[in-house]
């Protein structure tokens, strides 16, 4: 919406800081630098309250009419984002859906429904990380200081957790002693079976 605050507010001043998301791109950021980095605008589009007010200057938005000309300049930027990620697959962008952006509701405010978040939470089963990713995961927590809440929860956890799987009526069908082996035998991740 303000490329200007995206590309020297956001990105170039303060690359990272206060925000976990664009991992990725901010690492390859510092090692390479912003001056090794060109910038490309795919498209540019149109603001639709700006083409409303232009085609029509005499007349007022209502507030709820506002609101739908802000939601469509939202769902036009998600569907062409969502375009060039399908067909560019850029490297430094992991999200699959350009609708990713914060907790479950991405720019548009859509909510993830729970078939979507199900194949999500599989689709990354079985991933494998490289040994400098691993490295740098564990010197992020080396000298970190646990709260005793932490703490009493990654001790109650380390026996693992009993896990019962019961049927329409509520009888019981079987039990596993860890969430590792529930995820295993039911096909999903630890993710969804704690969610």
């Amino acid at each position: 919406m303000d490329l200007w605050r995206r590309l020297f507010t956001q990105h170039k001043n303060a690359p990272g800081k206060g925000s976990v998301k664009h991992k990725l791109f901010y690492n390859y950021v510092r090692e390479h630098t912003w001056s090794n980095m060109n910038l490309s605008i795919f498209q540019c589009l149109p603001n639709h309250i700006a083409v409303y007010q232009a085609m029509h200057p005499y007349l007022m938005l209502k507030e709820d009419e506002m609101r739908i000309l802000v939601l469509l300049n939202m769902y036009h930027m998600a569907l062409v984002e969502q375009f060039y990620l399908d067909h560019i697959c850029p490297s430094l962008n992991f999200e699959p859906l350009a609708n990713a952006s914060s907790w479950n509701a991405g720019a548009t405010g859509m909510i993830r429904d729970e078939l979507f978040r199900s194949n999500l939470s599989q689709s990354y089963m079985g991933r494998t990380y490289s040994q400098a990713t691993i490295e740098k995961h564990r010197s992020a927590m080396t000298g970190l200081k646990l709260s005793d809440a932490t703490r009493a929860k990654m001790s109650a956890s380390a026996n693992g957790v009993d896990v019962f799987i019961m049927d329409a009526t509520t009888k019981l069908v079987t039990t596993f002693s860890t969430k590792t082996a529930a995820c295993a035998y039911l096909g999903v991740s630890q993710r969804t079976l704690t969610r």
